[in-house]
């Protein structure tokens, strides 16, 4: 075997090079002209895993030379400087005139010289960096720079004699990309004529060996990603970017860029080039101390609308034990300076040097899946993470978002400064991503498939993970390690690949397609938005049918559809790429057919919303030609609409119906209508003042109807298959003070005022359970919330979110033909102080096993959820409303009760409401006891469940 020695010398400033050095050193043995054959040993005094000891005694530079081969003993030397000569070596380092060396560099360079020029050996490679740097007036090592700089300018004047002539030979370069294709190169030529000399001399000494056991290829199975992008893991297999790759690096080395934007057309890889490019080469120190950087990366719509949620369970990783998602989210939320202090923590056993890198990919979810309501404080928190010494951000986003980002002028400004413009590979960067992936996994591809794979995939926009999904199903059809001309013609080239393979993957058994399973799973997945353009979504698998998951298995198999979140409660899928809803025509088709539908669903949803934050007031209903246009619709597609949109319309169809029936009682007699046609205003004041005597005669026979329920009074309704509903016990109306009664200065429960609650209604004895909430998850298709293996049965459900617990309220209401809701925050403070005015209704110390929180004496204390009626219920025979679990209310997120509505009713988006946080109340096994507190008042993402989360339900007895 075939043994090289390669030297290493540099000076600090090309770290990026040395990394890329190491990288090109690894891969050359693995060649198949080499593998088996060769073997290099990288000779430097910072080589991963045999760094030099450096005796205190003598000088770095000593020490090298003793434990290390100088570069005069070694095949290969290679020297890489750009604005840098490294640090001066001692006095008694002196050249044959006397003079110094300027550095530990120059020393290496001048032995390896020295040899070569006696001896022959070894081969000196010399390459400068010929980027000119930048020097700022105002930098504290200005001087020490230009020195470093006129030293580098010195070094290389030697390579030119007094007459002009060239007396030697360097290899000047434009960026640490196109260094490493030279230094590969290069390298390759130099041992391949040795390994030829060897075999032609046949020297003694060098015996062919047989290839090894260990693997001839960098990379093992498919070097192509498909439809999915590349992660920092794939960078071995991440090519024709490299000079995008330098330019990234480039605009991050100065201090001051804090925001870097990668903004490209769909399917220009922005994130691969993040992820696969950027990411490895600062993690290997491309620039000074970058090695040591932490990246948290996230999508803002991952998690669903709140782009703070994501980012908070990111963060809570790399937090010390301490605060949950929920509450890092809502502090970010509050406050977009915190930010700074949570990097602070996470950073506080790191070297001082390190930043923290916050890569918001795929930006443009802040415009398609995030609330509106969220977007500024969100583009708040991007702008103030900007402004700290060690925080950095990094955003992906399509090009076509651009528009939408004008809106905000703070993340104009971070485009203005820091975006870098992706464009589609050329011709170049797309024969590196076709060949060199297939070279690092050894494989081989038949002549005249790059080209026709080029042609084929042209310049066009989005064709980059269509090049992508094709090279990965050659990969699959590949024979005897070579992609071939006859499989590319069997899967239809770079434009049929999608079609054909999505065909392939949807049907069961290879011939039948579900056409219902397929359409529902469909409609999941796509969205348009209020322009027209058609855009993915994330869908809930709880939400799907077993017939619509066993179609979204098959293509997430396929690589058309990305799973995420599990197999859990946040178990979701979405189309792997925009390329999917052009290219494949069945969905194309699908879309065009049925766009006009998708644009109504998405009016409705926000009619919907208004009518629920209403609280389902009558006049949010739909009227006229939108409930025409609704009815048409309902009749058609009721199947392919929410729970929520169908009591919606039903509510809007039976409001006219009403109203119908009301006129004709009204109108049906021929006097009657005469007197509306001839006296159309007195008429109409009639019937206005009829509807009002109706109205009150209605309320005034309900609270008498109410008047008959005692205080106390348990009421238990039948669901549909026989089975009892929760058990209700009826409240009392009354009034009471709500708020911080103690004085503790807890500003969110401020100012105390007077609440009164008109009437009497009924409130469920106990915390849902996981028992009575498993009918209606079976009943829907859902998934029933994970239990942390604590139990179900008579445990209050976890891991619930606020909409969890709305749907089971609705689904309640129609298994019963009750009215079943969350109570509103008032109402959830009146029956937990059941009549008090202590900080807890049984007094004002925590006591021992009156409740289950961390430190309340239980024996759940702080480890897991009790079983509902543990301890002893409250003056209203109401258990658990201290402890165990938050429960979920109806009312939005305020700072303060401050023109906070005195009437008992939930409090909404009126007066700053924040309705993504809606309110928890209570406490749970997890908290310390003072949020225990009748008054004490959290929140949490509407959407965002957890193990300490549950809820109770209200009825309204009317």
């Amino acid at each position: 075997m075939l043994r090289f020695r390669i030297f290493l010398s540099s000076p600090g400033d090309v770290a990026d090079e040395r990394a890329l050095a190491r990288q090109v050193l690894s891969a050359l043995p693995k060649e198949p002209q080499f593998h088996g054959q060769v073997h290099i040993d990288e000779i430097a005094w910072d080589s991963p895993g045999s760094s030099t000891p450096l005796d205190a005694h003598i000088t770095p530079q000593e020490a090298i030379n003793q434990r290390r081969p100088k570069p005069s003993e070694c095949d290969v030397v290679v020297v890489v400087v750009w604005k840098r000569m490294g640090t001066p070596l001692p006095a008694d380092y002196t050249k044959a005139d006397g003079s110094g060396y300027h550095s530990g560099t120059e020393w290496e360079y001048l032995d390896a010289l020295q040899s070569a020029e006696s001896a022959g050996k070894p081969h000196v490679l010399v390459y400068r960096r010929e980027e000119v740097p930048t020097i700022s007036l105002g930098d504290p090592k200005r001087e020490e720079m230009l020195q470093q700089y006129k030293l580098v300018e010195g070094f290389f004047s030697a390579f030119v004699n007094p007459d002009k002539s060239l007396g030697g030979a360097y290899h000047g370069y434009g960026g640490p990309s196109a260094f490493k294709e030279l230094l590969e190169d290069h390298l390759r030529e130099l041992i391949w004529e040795r390994f030829q000399q060897e075999i032609t001399d046949s020297t003694p000494e060098f015996v062919p060996a047989t290839p090894p056991d260990e693997p001839a290829e960098i990379w093992q199975g498919n070097p192509y990603r498909g439809l999915s992008a590349f992660g920092d893991a794939d960078a071995p297999i991440f090519f024709g970017r490299g000079a995008e790759t330098d330019d990234l690096i480039r605009r991050m080395s100065s201090p001051r860029k804090r925001f870097l934007g990668v903004v490209g057309p769909s399917g220009s890889g922005k994130s691969s080039l993040v992820a696969a490019g950027l990411l490895p080469r600062l993690k290997a120190g491309a620039i000074p101390g970058s090695q040591d950087w932490m990246w948290v990366r996230f999508t803002p719509g991952e998690v669903g609308d709140d782009p703070f949620a994501p980012l908070a369970v990111k963060l809570a990783q790399l937090l010390p034990a301490g605060p949950k998602p929920r509450e890092i989210a809502e502090k970010l939320r509050s406050d977009s300076k915190a930010i700074d202090s949570i990097a602070e923590s996470i950073l506080a056993d790191s070297p001082g040097q390190a930043e923290l890198v916050l890569f918001a990919d795929q930006l443009e979810e802040l415009f398609t899946l995030v609330s509106e309501a969220h977007r500024k404080p969100f583009v708040g928190l991007l702008n103030a993470a900007t402004r700290s010494p060690r925080l950095r951000i990094v955003v992906t986003m399509r090009a076509d978002f651009y528009e939408p980002c004008m809106h905000y002028e703070p993340l104009v400004e971070l485009l203005r400064e820091g975006s870098y413009t992706l464009g589609t590979p050329g011709l170049g960067a797309l024969t590196e991503m076709i060949e060199r992936p297939a070279k690092a996994a050894g494989l081989t591809l038949e002549y005249g498939l790059t080209q026709r794979l080029l042609d084929e995939t042209g310049s066009e926009s989005g064709a980059l993970p269509l090049l992508e999904f094709t090279l990965g199903h050659l990969y699959d059809a590949r024979e005897d390690g070579t992609l071939t001309l006859d499989a590319h013609r069997e899967i239809g080239g770079v434009p049929g690949a999608i079609e054909a393979h999505a065909e392939e993957a949807i049907p069961a058994d290879g011939r039948t397609i579900d056409e219902a399973a397929l359409d529902t799973l469909f409609r999941a997945l796509v969205a348009v938005d209020p322009e027209g353009a058609v855009v993915r979504r994330r869908a809930p698998l709880n939400r799907l049918s077993d017939s619509s998951q066993a179609i979204s298995d098959r293509l997430v198999a396929a690589r058309l559809l990305t799973a995420s979140g599990g197999k859990g409660e946040d178990a979701a899928i979405e189309v792997s790429h925009e390329a999917v809803l052009r290219h494949w025509k069945r969905l194309a088709d699908w879309v065009g057919d049925n766009r006009e539908f998708l644009l109504w669903r998405q009016r409705l949803q926000a009619m919907v919303s208004q009518w629920l934050n209403s609280e389902r007031d009558p006049g949010a209903l739909l009227r006229g030609g939108p409930l025409a246009e609704a009815e048409t619709w309902y009749a058609d597609r009721s199947e392919h609409l929410t729970d929520e949109s169908r009591s919606f319309i039903e509510a809007s169809l039976d409001a006219r119906k009403r109203e119908i029936r009301g006129w004709r009682l009204r109108v049906g007699t021929g006097v009657l209508l005469t007197l509306a046609l001839f006296a159309g205003l007195a008429w109409w004041q009639y019937l206005v003042a009829e509807s009002q005597r109706f109205a009150t005669l209605r309320a005034e026979n309900a609270l008498s109807a109410l008047a008959g329920l005692l205080e106390g009074q348990t009421l238990k309704d039948m669901l549909e298959d026989g089975t009892d509903g929760p058990e209700m016990i009826v409240v009392p109306s009354g009034q009471f003070p709500m708020g911080d009664l103690s004085g503790n200065g807890y500003k969110a429960a401020q100012p105390v005022r007077t609440v009164s609650i008109a009437k009497p209604f009924a409130v469920s004895k106990h915390e849902v359970t996981f028992e009575q909430y498993e009918r209606f998850a079976e009943a829907s298709g859902r998934a029933l919330p994970d239990d942390k293996e604590w139990g179900r049965s008579n445990r209050p459900v976890i891991n619930v979110s606020w909409d969890d617990a709305k749907a089971y309220a609705e689904w309640l209401s129609v298994q019963t033909g009750k009215t079943y809701r969350l109570l509103s925050e008032a109402e959830w403070e009146y029956v937990a102080r059941a009549k008090t005015e202590t900080m807890f209704w049984w007094g004002s110390d925590i006591g021992e096993s009156r409740a289950n929180c961390s430190e309340c004496g239980s024996a759940w204390d702080g480890l897991q959820t009790a079983p509902v009626g543990s301890f002893v219920p409250n003056a209203f025979g109401l258990y658990d409303t201290a402890g165990n679990v938050w429960e979920w209310v109806e009312d939005c997120w305020h700072d303060t009760y401050e023109n906070a509505p005195e009437d008992g009713s939930a409090w909404l988006e009126a007066n700053g409401g924040q309705c993504t946080l809606r309110v928890v109340r209570g406490g749970s096994w997890f908290n310390d006891p003072e949020d225990l507190r009748s008054a004490y008042r959290f929140n949490g993402s509407r959407d965002y469940g957890d193990n300490d989360i549950g809820f109770r339900l209200a009825q309204d007895l009317d």
